[in-house]
């Protein structure tokens, strides 16, 4: 079984190598999601610089466009980027199961996901949790300059320069670690089907979907509506393009 994993990158890279040592046997490819950020580059590059030489890990970058989620708009182009990322994975490259790690990541990027893990029917969404987390905060203080230094260019040969020392932040004893799995509400696909209904209609008059419906698309921002019209939002175009 092909299985993504998607990790969500922040300040602190080594989630996304704890979250692959755990899942090792059954991960097939990894994404990690990084923003405009330069130390966040840093890390995930060094991460990946690290799944790759330690496990032989396929490993995919992928950038927003932006530091931070800070705005209506930025919130849109994320669920974007995740609906086209999600879709290509399932209907291009054969992806069968999907995994999302919640513990890196801005932290409304990691919301984003667990909010909408139904819709995009992720499978898995797992939290780490570190029992030592003092002592793993020093730690992680003692590296942070070295990776700082990483960037496309050079990311290979300052895994190898740093190597040691990276990887004794980076792989902790997975006794001191806890993997939180978060169950996923699934939606059954007469759901699904009345979402893509509300999607497409554009007529209150000739809809079947009760108005309780209609309100809680409206309320989940996916449309709006007057007394005869239904209007599909931004947000209701990507899910729409993701669902179709």
């Amino acid at each position: 079984m092909k299985t993504l994993l998607i990790n969500p990158m922040g300040t602190s890279p080594m989630v996304a190598t704890e979250m692959y040592e755990y899942l090792k046997d059954e991960i097939s490819d990894v994404i990690l999601i990084y923003t405009d950020n330069k130390y966040v580059k840093a890390g995930t590059l060094a991460a990946k610089a690290s799944l790759e030489d330690k496990f032989h890990a396929h490993v995919h970058l992928q950038k927003l466009d932006f530091d931070d989620i800070r705005s209506d708009n930025d919130m849109i182009k994320f669920i974007k980027v995740i609906s086209e990322t999600v879709k290509k994975e399932k209907y291009q490259f054969g992806t069968e199961k999907i995994i999302v790690n919640a513990s890196g990541g801005r932290k409304i990027e990691t919301i984003i996901l667990s909010v909408y893990a139904s819709i995009f029917s992720f499978d898995e969404v797992y939290n780490i949790i570190n029992k030592s987390v003092t002592s793993y905060n020093e730690e992680y203080e003692k590296i942070k300059d070295k990776i700082s230094e990483f960037d496309d260019e050079n990311y290979k040969d300052k895994y190898k320069e740093y190597k040691d020392l990276l990887d004794h932040v980076f792989y902790p004893d997975m006794n001191d670690l806890y993997f939180l799995k978060v169950p996923v509400v699934k939606l059954p696909k007469d759901e699904i089907n009345n979402i893509k209904a509300a999607l497409t209609s554009s007529s209150r008059e000739y809809s079947d979907l009760a108005d309780y419906k209609l309100k809680s698309y409206k309320d989940s921002g996916f449309i709006t509506y007057d007394n005869s019209r239904i209007y599909r939002t931004e947000l209701g175009d990507i899910i729409l393009s993701y669902l179709e």
